[in-house]
């Protein structure tokens, strides 16, 4: 895999699950002792730090046109529509 701005060390995302745990409790009410992976599943919320990679990804390929892969995805400018350059038909002309 590519580097990434969004990629990040181990110790990075342990801070940033930690972060993300006490959100996760007070969420959702549960006891403490619950694992953060059981937190993330009940909330449909992924890991803080595949967010932050996949954000990075969306920047490069639909900001900066340029191809990206997440793990074994090849995500390229090409498979996306590119933005609208403007109105082809107005409101007069019907």
């Amino acid at each position: 895999m590519e580097q990434l701005p969004g990629d990040m060390t181990s110790r990075l995302q342990k801070k940033l699950d930690s972060i993300q745990r006490l959100f996760l409790l007070y969420i959702t009410g549960a006891y403490r002792t619950t694992p953060t992976v059981a937190l993330q599943v009940v909330t449909c919320l992924q890991p803080l730090h595949l967010q932050i990679q996949q954000e990075a990804i969306y920047v490069r390929v639909a900001r900066a046109r340029s191809s990206s892969n997440f793990f074994t995805v090849i995500f390229s400018p090409t498979d996306y529509e590119s933005k609208s350059s403007g109105i082809l038909f107005t409101p007069i002309f019907f």
